[in-house]
């Protein structure tokens, strides 16, 4: 796979910081393992908002269902 990066000065920064702490030596992986990285911080997310609530009693405010 081929790309061009197209950066700003702000966005050339950036990859150069993600690049000294990745230890990357090409644009290129930094900008592949950024990218990754994000979607799967977004996956993430995703299914903590997607994940309901264990149950009622565990909402502020709820009590707590009786057992016995």
């Amino acid at each position: 796979m081929s790309f061009t990066l197209w950066l700003s000065a702000e966005e050339e920064r950036i990859l150069e910081g993600i690049m000294r702490l990745e230890g990357t030596r090409s644009k290129e992986a930094a900008a592949i393992k950024a990218i990754l990285d994000k979607g799967d911080q977004l996956d993430a997310e995703r299914q903590a908002r997607e994940t309901p609530a264990t149950s009622a009693a565990t909402l502020p405010g709820q009590s707590s269902p009786r057992r016995g």
